[in-house]
């Protein structure tokens, strides 16, 4: 644990380094040395020894991502461009964001991704389809990671090979071929599939839930999942691959497999799932975690989660070290963490309390909660309020939900017809969209905030850190420790609300 904590905490530090931010890069100093300063007080030699060179090593790791990343050739004039659309972006105001891949620059292939904003008076962008290979010449120009802000834009030009963007009217667009990408050919036909047996809302949210994508989703149930805490149900996280996990060691012990063969048909499943949804950050994370549970057993070692979640943090950040920045990332381990650190003493309160056929329930979902709070403030630039009761009742329905549509969208791919049995999960997603609409139309379900950066996420989550049982020091440092991060916080907010 303390060694991904370093060496994202380098990552963290490069960063700042890079934008130049003396404020932070002077108290990151700070709280460096200041654990240091504890972990030679209780004559941890070696570990700190480890630590620091963790630490130097992701952030010299970061540099050099990046330097990579940035060094690129520029264009004075203007290029013929062809690409193949990969991404379809937003629409808004007669202009339309694609992603091109596989890019030749006056015909020489670039290791690159462009980024061009379509203008159409319109308002329609006639070969906005993902696999459309199309051409026009148009002036380049570089993005540069620090170019914005925010850490989060950075973390997606990176993860996506986003080196260069572009303006360009539809007119001077010319469309040459359309290539078939076989994750698109079996989303698209998956998504054919899911209207056979659902209605056209619950077709469409059954398809962000599956892949993430909220194209076909109307904008009012994305801003209710928003704004209800649940948006976390229709984009691909660790909470899918779980669902997944769990339905194929149920089928596979009902038919007696061995469990070499289950954590080998396992494995291949989630990495085609994982090929289809892009390799996100959080399915990464829980391929690891789940391929460690499978496989304690074989080596006979007891599954534990924080070393578990600790190894799938180092190796996606080793794969992309920018995804510390990565809305994703952060939810994904923010709430692993959080379940690992609190639900236990949780849920003894709750037992305590009498509710023992929910005390599970109730301490996994607010130990969630309470360690994405200030990521999701970050985010969305408000908190959701209720968050905690909108997934205590929706999270049971969504599992049954998830699970069944898993299933038959997988042998739908074998056996098309049988999606027409869908048609009995239709009441369920419907219960679905209507408790979370309920609940988004409580005039105190979010509260709006713009004093939260990144750097108040990193203070929120060393005090979580010190809090949990898993930070074994001395009750009376770990105190004035939280006092310390505490009063850092405060400043910081101030800070911002100036």
């Amino acid at each position: 644990m303390f060694l991904f904590f370093m060496f994202a905490f380098g990552c963290i530090f490069a960063n700042f380094y890079q934008k130049q931010s003396v404020f932070y890069v002077i108290l990151l100093i700070l709280i460096i040395i200041l654990l240091f300063f504890i972990a030679f007080y209780y004559k941890k030699f070696v570990l700190s020894l480890l630590c620091l060179l963790t630490l130097f090593l992701g952030a010299g790791y970061f540099g050099i991502c990046v330097k990579h990343f940035d060094d690129n050739m520029v264009y004075a004039d203007a290029v013929e461009i062809k690409g193949t659309i990969y991404k379809i972006g937003t629409q808004k105001n007669c202009k339309q964001i694609i992603y091109l891949t596989d890019t030749l620059i006056d015909d020489c292939p670039m290791n690159a991704n462009v980024m061009i904003q379509v203008y159409d008076n319109l308002n329609v962008f006639e070969y906005n389809d993902i696999g459309n290979v199309i051409i026009f010449e148009q002036e380049l120009q570089v993005l540069d990671l620090y170019e914005f802000d925010d850490e989060m834009a950075s973390s997606f030009l990176y993860q996506n090979n986003l080196k260069y963007y572009t303006d360009v009217n539809t007119q001077n667009i010319a469309l040459l071929e359309h290539k078939d990408y076989f994750s698109q050919k079996i989303k698209d036909l998956i998504k054919q599939n899911l209207s056979l047996g659902l209605n056209n809302e619950n077709a469409s949210l059954a398809f962000s839930a599956l892949f993430g994508d909220k194209t076909e989703l109307s904008s009012d149930i994305s801003t209710a999942f928003s704004t209800s805490g649940v948006s976390h149900l229709i984009a691909v996280s660790g909470l899918h691959v779980g669902f997944i996990v769990a339905i194929l060691i149920l089928l596979l012990n009902l038919f007696r497999i061995k469990k070499l063969p289950q954590i080998i048909i396992v494995f291949v499943i989630l990495m085609f799932y994982a090929y289809i949804c892009n390799f996100s950050p959080s399915i990464i994370r829980a391929m690891i975690m789940a391929m460690c549970l499978m496989m304690a057993p074989i080596f006979k070692r007891e599954y534990d989660i924080v070393s578990a979640i600790s190894l799938a943090g180092l190796i996606t950040l080793v794969i992309n070290p920018i995804n510390v920045f990565d809305v994703g990332w952060l939810l994904s381990f923010g709430c692993v963490f959080g379940i690992a650190y609190f639900t236990k003493p949780f849920k003894y309160i709750f037992d305590k309390m009498g509710l023992n056929k929910m005390s599970s329930s109730i301490a996994i979902s607010l130990s969630a909660q309470i360690s994405i709070l200030f990521v999701s403030a970050l985010v969305f630039e408000q908190v959701q309020t209720l968050s905690f009761v909108s997934n205590i009742i929706i999270i049971p329905l969504f599992t049954l939900a998830f699970s069944f549509i898993f299933l038959i969208a997988i042998l739908s791919l074998i056996v098309p017809f049988v999606m027409y049995i869908l048609c009995v999960i239709n009441p369920v997603l419907s219960v679905i969209i209507i408790v979370t609409n309920l609940i988004a139309s409580i005039p105190f379900a979010v509260h709006s905030t713009n004093v939260i950066n990144y750097f108040s996420v990193i203070i929120y989550f060393a005090m979580l850190t010190l809090i949990s049982r898993f930070c074994l020091i001395e009750r009376s440092v770990k105190i004035t420790l939280i006092s310390i991060f505490a009063t850092i916080l405060v400043v910081n907010s101030t800070i911002l609300m100036l």
